[in-house]
């Protein structure tokens, strides 16, 4: 049997001296950021959702959206805007179809470890946004929430 060791555990305890991790990798400030919006009027392909801005330097570790609902159609993917640090990934938190199908069923989605999003650190100020791929058609007057978890200093 051998012992294994993550990098930030072999920095902090194995290494001499030790070498400094990134705050936002180990002992870092967890944060939420808790939105919704509730729609006065029906969703059109390429809609946009000004979700929220994080901050320099935070790497996002969940996200969550809950929204009834449609009864009828409506699509949306969830990433990040360009910041002259990154380029645009307009479904790197959620790909709609996989996991916003409002239309089809009230949604309650967790970001998959297995897309862009999910630990990655922002160098700097970064808006979050949701563009709309299929057209709602009976979402007006209904609230959609969004939750994203990200650490930093």
């Amino acid at each position: 049997m051998s012992d294994l060791y993550t990098t930030e555990y072999n920095n902090s305890y194995i290494v001499e001296p030790s070498v400094k991790n990134d705050v936002t990798k180990l002992h870092g400030r967890v944060r939420l950021i808790k939105a919704d919006i509730t729609f006065a009027a029906e969703l059109a392909v390429n809609d946009v959702i000004k979700i929220c801005k994080l901050p320099k330097g935070a790497r996002l570790i969940d996200a969550r959206v809950v929204a009834p609902v449609d009864a009828a159609s409506g699509i949306y993917n969830i990433g990040w805007e360009a910041n002259g640090d990154i380029v645009a990934d307009p479904d790197g938190i959620f790909v709609g179809a996989s996991s916003l199908d409002f239309g089809a069923a009230a949604v309650d989605a967790q970001i998959s470890g297995a897309i862009a999003g999910f630990g990655k650190k922002f160098e700097a100020e970064t808006v979050i946004s949701a563009v709309v791929t299929e057209v709602s058609t009976n979402a007006t007057s209904n609230t959609h929430q969004f939750c994203l978890f990200y650490l930093v200093d």
